[in-house]
């Protein structure tokens, strides 16, 4: 009690002190704050200082930038000026040099049009002869057949003129008749089908023939007898009039009918090579009259004649006129001899103009390409003076600008310079202020910094005497504490002693109960040592002997005691031995049991698998010894068994399907070679056409790539511009194509790098660079021009014009210079809303 009223006197010692400490605490902090801030107000002022002469230093060094920039912009500026005067002169002249380029342009591209449109027609007139010589090749060649092969002939008669009748006629009467042009059908009417007669030898070549065609069903066909026999000739030479023969060609057209107007003589006046005499004699006898009715009129009169126009009318005095459409006389081998002639004097008079046009083509050509070298003299003249003029008007701009930045400058640095004095005054000012602040500031700091001296040193007494009350009152804390340990560690210690009493007590207690029992029984030994000791004079005797027996009892019992515990020992571990006897009984009945299966598996295997039992195999010899590990014996029968297992049943028909499958593999395997030879063909053809497709591309691309080069330089008035093929595809076929183009003035570079206008021309390059190389009908452009300035529609517009000789462009566009262009011009107007309509217009 003590102790707690003292540490609670020393703790209100303890807090009065405390907040003694604390008031002198607030006193010295409020003296520290007053002098931070008169230090940080003494700081800013420095920092403001150092910052306004940093300021001022920095004012100073602009002051001087300022000057230095107006004496070099001044320089500079007459500098410009007089460069600008130079520039300007040289653009007059420039201006004047490309006037006069361009006035030397325009007859050079009339000349140029005038070439190109010799050249366009010659190419027409030459295409047109082309395609006229191969349509009268190819008339000649189907003629030809027809005339010398006699491919109309029907197949008995062209059997018969390959010798199938065992000789070889001489030929067609036509092929060897010469008529004069113009009058094949005038002879084909007076021969009356005679012209496509087989011509033979003799008589009897000519029954053997129609023997042949009668046996083979071959048709009917005439056979004429070259010349008849000298018996024949004689025979027939019997006449009276000397002056006749027998074919009749000798005969004279009377002198009355030769007077009549429009009798032109006998045909065969008109023929040369007469074969056989009867071809003679009906040319002989045909009159070659001008019309058909001079024709008709005549034949009454002259009934012995046979008249015939030169449309192929025939009229005989006895009542006979054939007639009708000439042309179907044209099927005739003398009209079709004709034609061959009349072809081959057309594919002569084709080739003579032909050869005259694509010389014509030539020249015009020629004349176009030295205009065009002119012209590209000019053009390059023209090109370098506005690249020159560009490039001078380019700097004029340049210095314009220099100068008016200059002018521009000149005043902001005039300006600069007032607002640097006015900062430097105003800076001025300040500096003064700070340093009048400063001594104010000097002394209230001394004043803070003595408050705050006093300040610490009554904290410091305070603060001490807290310190000796709070050591005080720990003391009295540290006694108390012990003290209250000590009471605890009492506690303690008597709840120990009332259990040891309690304990004590029952202890008492037991041995008062047993002292009770002690007593009794002392009684009951007094009472016995009584009538003990009435017997111990008995018992003296027996005293030695009870003592040996009690000892031999002792000793019995003690033997009986181990000898019990022998047999409890025994009886444990005889336990311990039928519990293990159990166990291991257990173990072999499992063991028994698996053995049993596993013989009945094995019995099972071996009618299975052995078609036999465990007995039989029992009873053979047994195998040699092998000293290879179990394991591998095992591992070596899982494999016999996977092996037996894999081989299956025995299969009957093994032999038939084994010749099945024989058969089915020789059949296959010469599909196999047959499929591997296809294949070393196809392989071959495919690196075949795979050589010659790279040669094509090549070629290709090489053409394409100089028209490339040629069309983006008129485009674009110069540069350069290629086609690159990537290096990383090992074949040309599936390597992609590069386009790199130079745009005069800039570098090489990808096309995905230029401007909108600047890819547009050069994919407009590409494409007329691939209608130069193979032209195509037509070429429908959408808005090409849209993002193309003046100039280069221009000359978009005249690369249009040059190539439309081959291609038809359909041109969709709202550029007025391309529309002024075009031949034809659809306008697409919508007068009502939701209703278009179409305004053709053609430039006359």
């Amino acid at each position: 009690g003590e102790a707690r009223s003292r540490i609670a006197t020393l703790d209100a010692d303890l807090r009065l002190r405390m907040a003694a400490v604390e008031e002198a605490l607030r006193r010295e902090a409020g003296a520290r704050a007053a002098w931070e801030g008169v230090v940080r107000q003494a700081a800013e002022d420095g920092r403001r200082r150092a910052a306004l002469e940093e300021q001022q230093r920095a004012h100073a060094a602009t002051i001087d930038r300022i000057a230095e920039e107006d004496r070099v912009l001044r320089a500079d500026r007459a500098s410009i000026a007089a460069a600008l005067a130079e520039e300007d002169g040289a653009a007059a002249h420039g201006a004047d040099r490309l006037a006069a380029l361009g006035g030397d342009r325009g007859p050079l591209q009339a000349e140029i049009d005038a070439a190109t449109g010799r050249a366009d027609q010659a190419g027409r007139e030459a295409e047109d002869l082309r395609s006229r010589a191969a349509a009268l090749a190819e008339r000649f060649t189907t003629l030809e057949a027809i005339v010398r092969r006699h491919a109309d002939a029907p197949a008995g008669l062209a059997a018969v003129l390959d010798g199938a009748a065992g000789f070889r006629p001489l030929g067609i009467v036509g092929e060897r008749l010469e008529i004069a042009t113009g009058l094949e059908r005038a002879a084909e009417a007076a021969l009356a089908g005679l012209s496509e007669a087989v011509l033979v030898r003799d008589l009897h070549e000519a029954g053997r023939g129609v023997e042949h065609l009668r046996t083979h069903a071959g048709g009917r066909s005439t056979f004429v007898v070259d010349e008849l026999s000298a018996e024949v000739n004689d025979g027939a030479a019997g006449g009276e009039d000397g002056n006749a023969s027998a074919d009749g060609s000798g005969s004279r057209l009377p002198a009355a009918l030769a007077a009549v107007p429009g009798i032109r003589g006998r045909l065969i006046d008109a023929a040369r090579g007469g074969p056989a005499p009867v071809v003679r004699a009906a040319l002989a006898r045909a009159v070659l009259a001008e019309t058909l009715d001079l024709a008709v009129t005549l034949a009454a009169s002259w009934p012995e004649w046979v008249f015939v126009t030169p449309a192929g009318d025939r009229v005989e005095g006895r009542g006979l006129v054939i007639g009708g459409d000439a042309r179907a006389l044209d099927t005739g081998l003398l009209p079709r001899r004709a034609g061959l002639q009349e072809v081959e004097r057309d594919i002569a008079a084709t080739a003579e103009a032909r050869s005259r046009s694509e010389s014509d083509l030539a020249a015009a050509r020629q004349d176009g390409e030295a205009a065009r070298a002119r012209l590209a003299v000019v053009e390059t003249a023209i090109r370098d003076g506005e690249r020159a003029q560009f490039e001078r008007d380019v700097i004029r701009g340049r210095r314009h600008a220099d100068l008016g930045r200059i002018d521009l400058r000149l005043p902001v640095l005039a300006a600069e310079r007032a607002r640097i004095d006015r900062a430097r005054a105003e800076a001025v000012g300040e500096l003064e202020a700070i340093l009048a602040r400063a001594g104010d500031a000097e002394t209230s700091r001394l004043g803070a910094e003595e408050g705050m001296r006093t300040a610490a040193g009554e904290v410091g007494a305070r603060r001490a005497e807290a310190d000796r009350t709070q050591a005080e009152t720990a003391d009295a804390k540290a006694v108390a504490a012990g003290l209250a340990e000590r009471i605890e560690a009492l506690g303690r210690e008597r709840l120990a002693l009332e259990e040891t009493i309690g304990e004590t007590r029952a202890t008492a207690q037991k041995r008062s109960v047993a002292r009770d029992e002690w007593t009794a029984r002392i009684t009951a030994l007094a009472d016995e040592a009584a009538s003990l000791a009435r017997q111990k004079e008995e018992s003296q005797t027996m005293r030695a002997a009870a003592a040996a027996e009690d000892e031999a009892a002792h000793a019995g019992l003690a033997y009986d005691r181990s000898l019990l515990h022998a047999r409890d020992q025994g009886v444990r571990d005889g336990r311990a031995a039928h519990d293990v006897l159990r166990n291991q009984i257990q173990e072999r009945e499992l063991h028994l049991a698996r053995v049993d299966a596993q013989i009945e598996g094995l019995e099972t295997i071996c009618r299975e698998d052995l078609e036999t039992t465990v007995t039989a195999l029992r009873l053979l010899p047994p195998p040699p010894a092998d000293e290879r590990p179990i394991e591998e014996q095992e591992t070596e029968l899982e494999s016999l068994k996977a092996e037996l297992q894999s081989i299956g049943p025995v299969n009957l028909m093994a032999i038939e399907q084994h010749a099945e499958l024989e058969e089915r593999f020789n059949v296959l395997d010469g599909q196999k070679k047959d499929l591997e030879e296809s294949i070393d063909q196809l392989q071959e053809t495919i690196r075949k056409m795979n050589r010659q497709s790279k040669e094509r591309f090549l070629a290709a691309f090489e053409a394409i790539q100089g028209y490339f080069q040629a069309t983006f330089t008129t485009l674009f008035g110069g540069g350069v511009a290629e086609l690159r093929l990537q290096e990383d595809e090992g074949d040309v076929l599936e390597a992609g194509i590069e386009i790199a183009a130079q745009p005069p003035g800039k570098k090489l570079q990808k096309i995905a790098l230029l401007s909108g206008g600047e890819r547009a021309l050069t994919a407009a390059a590409l494409l007329f660079s691939l209608f130069r190389y193979r032209p195509s009908p037509f070429c429908v452009l959408d808005e090409v021009d849209a993002p193309l300035d003046e100039a280069n529609v221009d000359r978009f517009t005249r690369l249009l014009q040059e190539l439309c000789t081959d291609t038809q462009f359909i041109l969709i566009t709202h550029n007025r210079k391309s529309m002024e262009a075009a031949d034809l011009l659809y306008g697409v107007t919508m007068e009502e809303p939701g209703v278009s309509k179409v305004l053709p217009l053609r430039f006359e």
